[in-house]
């Protein structure tokens, strides 16, 4: 029954579909043998990424300025959070997952706040829980930015000074 079928259709029609397969075949070796040649290079995991680091550092500085104590990458419970203001009670996360289950544990006194991935760190100060003295973020008007001083006050892990990009800007 099979061969009656295939006896039934045209002969380009059949010189169509072999050459198909056979030509399909050898794309799908070609990209198997370059995959074998050329390997991906490894990727970097489990490492932060350049934006959580940026948006952490902008956190830092600002609850630098606003001369409050806290503990970065403070663990509360088994709970990883960005900051913890022991003083005050407050965990600061960018993770979900924490941040429910900070909220939803009736044991610990601590209030929770989940930043989005993109929030700059001024307006962390609208979300705190408690007052705290308006600051200006950002290099001073018409001067270089300041050096960042060691903080007597936090416990914390500071990127080293005079970091740069290695992103080409365009400009010389």
């Amino acid at each position: 029954m099979f061969g009656e079928w295939i006896a039934a259709l045209p002969g380009w029609l059949l010189w169509g579909v072999v050459v198909g397969v056979v030509a399909s075949g050898g794309v799908a070796a070609a990209f198997l043998a370059a995959d074998r040649l050329f390997p991906d290079p490894p990727t970097r995991t489990g490492g932060p990424n350049r934006g959580s680091l940026r948006r952490k550092a902008e956190m830092r500085d600002y609850l630098d300025r606003i001369d409050e104590r806290y503990v970065e990458d403070a663990d509360l419970d088994g709970t990883t959070v960005a900051f913890h203001l022991p003083e005050r009670g407050v965990a600061i996360t960018f993770d979900v997952h924490a941040y429910f289950a900070i909220e939803n544990d009736g044991t610990r006194d601590v209030h929770p706040i989940l930043c989005e991935h993109e929030m700059p760190g001024s307006h962390l100060g609208r979300r705190l829980p408690f007052e705290v003295p308006e600051v200006r973020l950002g290099p001073p008007a018409g001067g270089p930015p300041p050096s960042p001083a060691p903080s007597t006050r936090s416990v914390c892990r500071r990127p080293p000074a005079g970091r740069r990009s290695r992103r080409p800007t365009g400009r010389r």
